[in-house]
């Protein structure tokens, strides 16, 4: 961090904080730095224009410090207690004797709730206190105070979520958009990047696209300081990108391989092994199958991906099971959730419900109850709405994911479904099946559920179809 490379960190596991004190005193290190130099070249001008005053002729001296706004650091987060856990680090780390409006953010950003104890670990920390995911907040520093809700140009610190940040930038009202903010950003911190993208990525996309712009207005910027960079569009070469996620998907890793920081880049990676990855931890001996199609450009792999199921996969898995219903399909994209469902409405003649994280209470409750009693044969799920509320779905006895998870916790999860139908007595353990389909352009996700060295076999071997058990 310290040599300002971009990095691409997955801290693995939720219960992982040392990473958050990282960079919460990293950004303090950097705005302190910044700060310092910038009164000590301030105290520099100072004496240079006295000498010019008393007569002498000293040489001059042009300091170019600072950008063409005050914000520096950029963190992004997707919940409103994800901010105040960050923002009460920053507050520890800072020194500072006092904290302006600390109570009413306190009150706006905190609150001691937990959901169930029945829910996952990694949901219960995820989804504890203030889940609010639209927010802004500004953090002024001076030598001896901290100023929460300070304005965006007299900050030097924005915390704020994706969501929050893209309705300023991009504003239904053009004359109320604010853009010029995000001009001289030099740390921009993305942390829980999985959460981030279950939201929804596009507004992490908008808020890449106004980092580092050439600003607008002037906002009463001293150009005989602004660094030569920042006045010819190159702030982005030395902008510092830190990425912090459980798992890495093709979204998050393009932040950091698309910079163009001249320091660098530093990307992390965990090897998962056949032994430690997720379908050794099912515990459950069910027939795993993964069925492979072929598609030469990850552009076309939608399409690639339903044709297969429509011409290949989805007649012989509800004709051929050893139950004529309890089968779930689960669709990580919601794109490809709506293509599914409207091909089952007009081409299946299999009676079926469709939940997804649109989905109101009543009628989650009255397609659940229905796929139990059988009065529909298949469930479609989508996995933000397994992401957002972790359900335990009752009355599974085979299970078609139209794609490989992007959580490799939801696999194990997926499985258990099927183990309590075991449990509850409706299925026979040996007629059951979990099929998931997949392209060679899975094969980042893929090696979280079957290991590094299964993951290139299945992705490029002769062979298109895999069972384990």
């Amino acid at each position: 961090m310290s040599q300002y490379k971009d990095i691409n960190m997955p801290y693995f596991s939720h219960k992982n904080q040392t990473y958050k004190k990282m960079y919460a005193i990293h950004a303090l290190n950097h705005i302190y730095k910044t700060r310092d130099s910038i009164l000590k070249n301030n105290a520099r001008l100072h004496n240079y224009q006295e000498n010019l005053k008393s007569g002498k002729t000293p040489e001059e001296v042009e300091y170019r410090d600072q950008g063409f706004t005050r914000p520096k650091v950029l963190i992004l987060l997707p919940t409103r207690e994800a901010c105040y856990e960050i923002v009460s680090l920053l507050i520890k780390y800072s020194g500072t004797e006092q904290q302006e409006n600390k109570k009413r953010f306190t009150g706006q950003f905190h609150v001691d709730a937990v959901p169930p104890p029945t829910k996952p670990d990694d949901f219960k920390h995820y989804f504890k206190g203030n889940t609010n995911d639209f927010f802004t907040i500004g953090i002024k520093f001076t030598r001896k105070s901290l100023k929460l809700y300070s304005s965006f140009y007299s900050s030097d610190i924005i915390l704020a979520s994706p969501i929050g940040l893209s309705m300023i930038l991009e504003h239904e009202d053009k004359r109320k958009r604010e853009q010029d903010f995000l001009s001289s950003i030099e740390v921009v911190i993305v942390d829980n990047a999985n959460q981030l993208e279950m939201q929804n990525w596009s507004h992490i996309n908008t808020v890449f696209k106004y980092l580092n712009s050439v600003p607008k207005k002037f906002h009463d910027a001293d150009f005989s300081r602004i660094r030569m960079w920042s006045i010819n569009d190159k702030a982005n070469f030395f902008t510092q990108k830190l990425v912090f996620s459980e798992y890495q998907t093709p979204n998050i890793n393009n932040i950091v391989n698309k910079s163009t920081n001249m320091a660098g880049r530093v990307k992390f990676k965990k090897v998962i092994t056949s032994d430690n990855c997720i379908m050794n931890a099912v515990g459950l001996k069910v027939k795993q199958v993964f069925q492979r199609f072929d598609c030469e450009n990850p552009t076309e792999d939608p399409d690639g991906r339903f044709k297969f199921f429509t011409n290949s996969v989805f007649g012989s898995v509800s004709n051929s099971t050893s139950y004529d219903d309890g089968l779930l399909i689960v669709i990580p994209s919601y794109f490809d959730f709506i293509h599914v469902k409207d091909y089952m409405q007009n081409h299946s003649k299999v009676t079926f419900a469709a939940i997804d994280e649109y989905t109101s209470q009543s009628k989650l409750t009255k397609a659940r109850q229905q796929f139990i009693s059988g009065d529909v044969k298949i469930l479609l799920y989508s996995e933000r709405l397994h992401h957002f509320r972790r359900f335990e779905i009752a009355g599974v006895k085979n299970i078609l994911l139209y794609g490989v998870p992007t959580n490799p916790l939801f696999y194990k999860e997926y499985l258990k479904f099927i183990g309590k139908s075991v449990f509850n007595g409706l299925v026979d353990l040996n007629l059951s099946f979990v099929k998931t389909i997949y392209s060679k352009w899975d094969a980042v996700a893929l090696e979280r559920i079957v290991g590094n060295q299964r993951a290139p076999i299945l992705c490029n071997s002769i062979n298109e179809t895999y069972e384990f058990k």
